[in-house]
C-alpha cells in the first residue's frame, strides 16, 4: 500500500515538473520582424585599426499595436552593399567631405548622401520583442541581398 503511494506521488511530482518547464519554455520572450521607416542617415568614419572605417548611422521608426517607437544603430557601410556592386563611400580629405560611388555617379557632402541612400534604402529589417517593442535590433542582412540588391524591397 505504501508503494502504490509513492509511486503515484512519484508520478505527481513528475508531471508537475513537466507542467513548470512546459510552461516556461511556451512563456519564452518572442520576437517579430518588420520593416522600420528611416528618419535619417549620417555618414561616419570609425578608425579601426589603421585606417577609418565608413559607416551609417541611421535613425529609425516604426508602429507596433497603433504605438510608435524608435531606433539608433551604427553599421559599417560594407554591410549595406553587394560584392557585385561598384558601390563605395570615402573620405576625401581635401574637399572636407564623403563622397558616395555608385558605378560612375558622385554624391559629395553628408546631406546629398543621405538623399540618395533615403531614396535606395527607405526601410530597414528590423527584429524587436512582442513584449516590449521598444527592445529592438536591426537584422543582419545577407551580403547576397544587401540594400543596393533590389530584392531587400519584396520583404514585408
Amino acid at each position: 500500500m505504501l508503494e502504490i503511494n509513492l509511486y503515484w506521488i512519484f508520478l505527481a511530482a513528475i508531471v508537475v515538473i513537466f507542467i513548470i518547464v512546459a510552461k516556461v519554455f511556451l512563456n519564452k520572450k518572442k520576437s517579430n520582424v518588420l520593416l522600420a521607416e528611416i528618419d535619417k542617415i549620417e555618414t561616419l568614419f570609425i578608425k579601426n585599426h589603421k585606417f577609418y572605417e565608413p559607416y551609417l548611422a541611421i535613425k529609425y521608426r516604426y508602429t507596433v499595436k497603433k504605438k510608435e517607437y524608435e531606433g539608433y544603430c551604427k553599421i559599417p557601410f560594407s554591410l549595406l552593399t553587394d560584392i557585385n556592386n561598384n558601390v563605395e563611400l570615402y573620405y576625401n580629405y581635401d574637399l572636407n567631405m564623403p563622397i558616395l560611388q555608385i558605378n560612375q555617379e558622385y554624391y559629395v557632402g553628408n546631406e546629398v548622401i543621405e538623399h540618395k541612400l533615403m531614396s535606395i534604402i527607405p526601410y530597414i529589417p528590423i527584429r524587436y520583442l512582442t513584449s516590449d517593442p521598444s527592445r529592438n535590433f536591426i537584422l543582419p542582412l545577407n551580403r547576397k541581398y544587401g540594400f543596393f540588391n533590389k530584392k531587400i524591397k519584396k520583404i514585408s
